[in-house]
């Protein structure tokens, strides 16, 4: 691509508000959050409706500015304004609350604005899509913006129940809870130092739901740049982009009736439970409301497939699912059929359905009472209690297989902890293969952390595959020789990765070596399941648990994307090649 052309699309898609627009804009969201868990104001009430009514007029300023000069979108603006103007005006009427207005009107104004940035900030992933070496250096500002915006949201009174003293008693605890759960949201991996239901009020709910959406697209958008060299056919960005918002639209409809009464209550609660966890499954992040997770929906036939489907379908990849799902795709103009590399895909589909297949099979059989020999059976030292059912308690055999089935999608993927993971609900053989198959993770092209399953299937490519397939292609011989060190060195630095999460762990927080092993892998692999230690982590311990979440994330992916790189450069798709981090 001209360089020319390339540096001209990276600025046409976004036209920013003017700086007077969005820095009242922030004043006010600020001004509008400035209360306590109940909701009021910890300041004068007419400080907050003075900067939301300036906010206002500047922003109605602005959108006649743009409509005078015929800007794209003005109309669309204005309409949407006076919606939401009217909307603000009868919620106001309804509840009998005065500032419900100017709290709609600053809502919606944030959210035009916020749509503004992420509409403006994929379109340069996307313009940069067919270079992988540019993508991360370009992401990961925003991204560490993402983790300490949601910190301060999460850490203001407004976010957690009044039952939560920390921000009273011990403020700096409190703030470094909240940066602990930003940082496993924005890395898609669930684990919470509070209970997500139970001790976040509604407003930090949407806030760690809205940043699990931000960061799963945004991976998603990595998953595609890794999975590209690899695909047969040309996907782009926005195609993945609009396949998950279809899927998760589709999938909150399709378990609308079966969410429990107890649970939910109107049809806004059943949406807020709905995109919660259809979220947290298709972005493979395992944040659930209730604190047995989704133990008390196993007998719901919609809500354990639509779980169980979108888990493995975000392990897999939008991108290599959509690959698959074209007939005729293209060869690159070569008549002697898809390059040897180009087969990837179809690998990592009979993988996921043997891994899910054979994993559940394998704990099944495990986990069966008066199978295991006493010896390979933890000794169970506490009572789990009633609201989580054990896989070793006596129960049906279909009973017992679904719940294996369920732990077998969601293991290397989004976790969504379901049934006590703690010494002595699991044999031996089950815990060890719970560890490996977190560590193997998801795909190349899916949001799923870990090694990622193609580390094994390229090196058995490259060994059973013919050397004339390779040959016979431009640069393949050097491709074939690249891609076997690459995804040796994957394999091995993310075996390091795991070893020295669980190190950092045992050094800094108390805990059995059963815990510390299980959750320093499940937090370097991005897997949402807990032994329940992060409950319980020393200051040094939740640091250390922090950077395991985060070099798990960013180092699998720095790698792929510095593999698929070279492997363009070789073929022949990228000219002028570099390391992603030196």
């Amino acid at each position: 691509m001209p360089k020319d052309a390339t540096d001209e699309s990276l600025h046409v898609p976004c036209r920013s508000a003017p700086f007077y627009v969005s820095a009242l804009s922030i004043a006010a969201v600020v001004a509008a959050l400035a209360r306590d868990a109940g909701g009021v104001y910890l300041i004068a009430e007419w400080l907050p409706w003075l900067i939301q009514g300036a906010s206002c007029a500047a922003w109605v300023h602005h959108l006649w500015v743009k409509r005078r000069e015929r800007r794209e979108g003005a109309r669309v603006d204005l309409g949407v304004t006076a919606a939401g103007f009217l909307a603000g005006g009868c919620i106001g009427i309804w509840t009998g609350r005065f500032d419900a207005l100017a709290v709609t009107m600053t809502s919606l104004i944030a959210g035009l604005l916020l749509v503004e940035f992420i509409a403006g900030f994929f379109s340069r992933l996307q313009a940069r899509m067919d270079r992988p070496v540019e993508l991360l250096r370009v992401a990961l500002r925003p991204w560490g913006c993402l983790i300490l915006i949601t910190t301060v949201l999460l850490a203001i009174p407004l976010a957690t129940r009044s039952g939560v003293p920390d921000y009273r008693h011990n403020f700096w605890l409190h703030v470094a809870n909240s940066a602990f759960n930003a940082v496993s949201a924005a890395s898609l991996v669930g684990t919470s130092t509070y209970g997500f239901g139970a001790e976040y009020a509604l407003f930090g709910q949407a806030v760690i739901v809205v940043t699990t959406q931000v960061a799963g697209f945004f991976f998603a958008a990595m998953g595609l740049a890794m999975a590209r060299p690899f695909l047969k056919s040309e996907v782009r960005l926005g195609t993945v982009f609009k396949c998950i918002a279809a899927a998760q639209v589709v999938a909150i409809a399709f378990v609308w009736t079966s969410w429990h009464d107890a649970d939910v209550c109107g049809p806004v609660a059943r949406a807020g439970w709905g995109l919660t966890h259809v979220g947290s499954a298709i972005f493979n992040s395992g944040w659930t409301l209730r604190a047995d997770g989704m133990a008390a929906y196993f007998n719901e036939p919609r809500v354990y497939s639509i779980m169980a489907l979108l888990s493995v379908a975000g392990s897999i990849g939008l991108p290599i699912l959509i690959d698959l799902t074209r007939r005729g795709a293209a060869t690159n103009g070569n008549s002697g059929g898809a390059a040897p590399w180009k087969t990837v895909p179809q690998m990592e589909a009979a993988a996921a359905l043997i891994l899910l297949v054979g994993l559940a099979g394998f704990i099944w059989v495990c986990e069966a009472p008066r199978f295991m020999p006493e010896t390979l059976v933890p000794r169970r030292p506490v009572d789990f209690g009633g609201d989580r059912v054990c896989l070793r308690d006596d129960m049906g055999h279909r009973q017992r297989w679904t719940m294996s089935v369920f732990i077998s999608s969601t293991l290397r993927s989004a976790g969504l902890q379901s049934t006590p993971l703690s010494e002595g609900a699991m044999s031996w053989p089950t815990y060890f293969a719970m560890l490996g198959t977190m560590t193997l993770g998801g795909s190349v092209g899916g949001v799923a952390g870990g090694m990622r399953v193609s580390a094994l299937l390229i090196p058995l490519l490259v060994l059973f595959s013919g050397r004339l397939g390779w040959a016979s292609r431009p640069g393949g011989m050097e491709a074939r020789r690249c891609l076997m060190i690459g995804a040796a060195r994957i394999a091995a630095i993310t075996l390091l990765l795991n070893v020295g999460g669980v190190l950092a762990l045992s050094m800094s927080t108390d805990g059995t070596a059963y815990e510390r092993a299980f959750d320093g892998v499940a937090a370097v692999s991005n897997v949402g399941l807990s032994t329940g230690l992060a409950l319980h982590l020393t200051s040094a311990g939740r640091l250390a648990m922090m950077l395991c979440m985060v070099a798990g994330r960013l180092v699998p992916i720095i790698m792929w994307l510095n593999l698929a790189a070279r492997l363009q450069r070789l073929v022949g798709e990228q000219p002028n090649p570099e390391p992603v981090i030196s």
